[in-house]
């Protein structure tokens, strides 16, 4: 089901209001689609909640023009309002196991604008979690182990910021 927007905020399904604006997870390509889904917003509400520093959404819904344009995938779960990009300048880990549940698949990476995660509802599988670096994509524990990370918190952080 959609989320309902009261005043420019998005609502939880149980009709409280989140500190996600329309226009934070809005298509940003001006169409007007704001089609988050519900279980989306509560489980970003949630996340929100509970983490201590901010999260930016960088991209929520979008429709297939913009999708393309941003160089998603054809079956993307943006488009189905089912993922969220964010942008954290803090403790990436941290945001990485705020996001872990209850979406089904966590992706973490860097820019040189700061820590980025995705995070998606939609994917049917095992849960999945993996760490993007200049080398590639990898599962996460594929990702510790040929970086060699024992302490994970610091490590992955230095780790993304060296590639």
């Amino acid at each position: 089901m959609i989320a309902r927007i009261f005043q420019g905020f998005y609502l939880t399904s149980g009709g409280r209001v989140t500190r996600f604006t329309d226009a934070e997870l809005g298509c940003r390509c001006g169409c007007l689609l704001l089609d988050m889904q519900e279980p989306c917003i509560n489980a970003l509400h949630q996340a929100r909640t509970t983490f201590n520093h901010p999260m930016l959404p960088t991209s929520g819904v979008r429709c297939g023009s913009w999708n393309t344009a941003k160089g998603g995938a054809i079956d993307s779960a943006h488009l189905d309002g089912l993922a969220v990009d964010l942008q954290s300048s803090k403790d990436l880990y941290a945001l990485y196991c705020v996001l872990e549940y209850p979406f089904r698949r966590v992706s973490m990476y860097s820019r040189s604008k700061g820590y980025f995660c995705h995070a998606d509802m939609r994917f049917d599988g095992r849960r999945i979690w993996d760490v993007v670096t200049c080398d590639g994509k990898f599962l996460f524990r594929d990702f510790l182990k040929r970086y060699m990370i024992t302490a994970v918190r610091d490590s992955i952080n230095d780790v993304l910021e060296a590639t």
